[in-house]
C-alpha cells in the first residue's frame, strides 16, 4: 500500500505545481520556444503525480473494474515515466544553442528510447518485465524493473554531462541550476526503488521545478523584455560588482552602438526596428560564450563584459562580432543592413581610473570611430 505521508506530499506537489503553471502562463516569455516546453514540463509532473497516485488507489482493491484501472494506470505511468527526462534534455539543448532544428535533430534517438520503454511497458502485460498484477489484484516490481529506472536515468545523467562540456555557453549560475534540477528526482527515485510504498520521486521533482522557476523569475528582472539579453538595471549592478571587485581577475568590456538605426526605424517601421535591435543581440550572443555578459544598455547601444585571460581574447572577440556581422548582412535574410561602431577595452587598476572614468572612455572610443565612419 501506498505510504499516507506520499499521498499527502503528492497533492500539495499538484497544488504547488498548478500555482506555478497558472503564474507562468501569465508572464509574457509564454509564446517562447523554451518557455513553452517549460511549461510543457510542468503539465508533465502534474500528469504524472497524478497518474502515479491512481496506480495505487485501486491496488489490492476486489473486482473486476478495479483489477482493469490498476493495469491501465501502472501501464500509463511506465510509459510516461521518461517523459520529464525528455523536455528537460531539449528544453537544454535549445538554451544552448537557441535552434529549434538542432532541438529537432537530438530529439529522434530520445524518443526511440522513450518508444522502447513503452513497448517493453505494453510488453509487461503478459511478460512481467516491468511489473505484473497478479488475478487478485496484486501488484509486484518485474525482473527488468531497474531496466526501467536506468532509462529514465539516462535522460538525466545525458543532461548532466551535457551541460558539462557546454558549461561556457551559459551562465555560470544557469549551469548550476541545472545541475541542481537533476538532484532531487534522482535521489527521490533511489529512495523510491529501495523502499516499496514511499511515492516521493515525482514530488521531488517537484522541488526541481519550483527552484528553477525562481531562477527564471529572477532572470525576468534582470532581462530586457525584448532582446532576451540583459538589461540596463542589471548592467549598472555587475559592472560595479565586477570591476569594482576584480581582484586579479581581468576584464574587458565592448560598448556597441548600431549604425543609422534611427533610419531603418523611419524606412521600416519600429516592428522593423525592434526585429533589428533582435538581430543586433543574435549576432552578440553567437559571437561570445555563454559566460560572457551582455546587456542592452538602451535604444540602440549595448555592452559585453567578458573575462579575459589576455589581451587576444578581447580582440579574438571584436573580430568574431564582425564576421558574423558582415555574414548576416550578406545572407540577405533582412530587407535592412546592420553596422556597429564600438569602443572597447581592457579594464586595468594599474591606471588608478574608476570604473564609471573607464565606461565613460570606451564610450568616447566608440563615438570616435562612429564619427570617422
Amino acid at each position: 500500500m501506498q505510504d499516507k505521508g506520499s499521498l499527502y506530499l503528492s497533492i500539495f506537489s499538484i497544488i504547488i505545481l498548478s500555482l506555478i503553471y497558472i503564474y507562468a502562463r501569465l508572464d509574457t516569455r509564454r509564446k517562447d520556444f523554451d518557455y513553452k516546453i517549460f511549461l510543457y514540463i510542468i503539465v508533465s509532473n502534474i500528469s504524472l503525480l497524478i497518474i502515479e497516485n491512481l496506480s495505487w488507489a485501486f491496488t489490492r482493491k476486489p473486482g473486476a473494474l478495479n483489477l482493469l484501472l490498476n493495469n491501465i494506470f501502472n501501464l500509463l505511468l511506465y510509459i510516461v515515466n521518461p517523459i520529464m527526462g525528455l523536455l528537460w534534455i531539449l528544453y537544454i539543448d535549445y538554451i544552448v544553442y537557441r535552434s529549434k532544428s538542432h532541438v529537432k535533430k537530438v530529439s529522434y534517438p530520445l524518443v526511440f528510447l522513450f518508444l522502447l520503454n513503452a513497448a517493453i511497458s505494453i510488453m509487461s502485460i503478459r511478460t512481467g518485465w516491468y511489473f505484473s498484477i497478479t488475478s487478485d489484484n496484486f501488484y509486484s516490481r518485474g525482473d527488468f524493473y531497474f531496466l526501467h529506472m536506468l532509462i529514465c536515468y539516462i535522460y538525466l545523467i545525458y543532461t548532466i554531462i551535457f551541460i558539462i562540456f557546454h558549461r561556457n555557453k551559459v551562465g555560470k549560475r544557469f549551469y548550476l541550476y541545472v545541475i541542481l534540477f537533476a538532484v532531487p528526482p534522482m535521489v527521490g527515485g533511489i529512495i523510491q526503488a529501495l523502499f516499496y510504498g514511499i511515492s516521493i520521486g515525482w514530488s521531488a521533482t517537484c522541488l526541481s521545478v519550483l527552484i528553477f522557476y525562481f531562477s527564471l523569475q529572477n532572470k525576468e528582472v534582470n532581462t530586457d523584455y525584448l532582446t532576451g539579453v540583459h538589461n540596463r538595471r542589471y548592467l549598472d549592478y555587475f559592472i560595479g560588482q565586477k570591476l569594482i571587485n576584480c581582484k586579479n581577475k581581468r576584464y574587458a568590456v565592448i560598448l556597441i552602438d548600431i549604425n543609422n538605426f534611427k533610419i531603418i526605424n523611419d524606412l521600416y517601421g519600429h516592428d522593423i526596428g525592434d526585429d533589428a535591435l533582435k538581430a543586433a543581440s543574435s549576432i552578440l550572443r553567437k559571437s561570445t560564450k555563454g559566460s560572457d555578459f551582455i546587456a542592452r544598455y538602451g535604444g540602440d547601444e549595448f555592452y559585453v563584459v567578458m573575462e579575459i585571460n589576455n589581451p587576444n581574447d578581447l580582440q579574438r572577440t571584436v573580430e568574431k562580432i564582425r564576421k558574423n556581422l558582415a555574414d548576416f548582412n550578406s545572407s540577405g535574410r533582412k530587407k535592412y543592413k546592420l553596422g556597429f561602431s564600438m569602443g572597447y577595452d581592457i579594464f586595468d587598476e594599474a591606471r588608478d581610473e574608476t570604473p564609471q572614468e573607464f565606461l565613460k572612455r570606451i564610450d568616447l572610443m566608440m563615438y570616435e570611430y562612429k564619427n570617422k565612419r
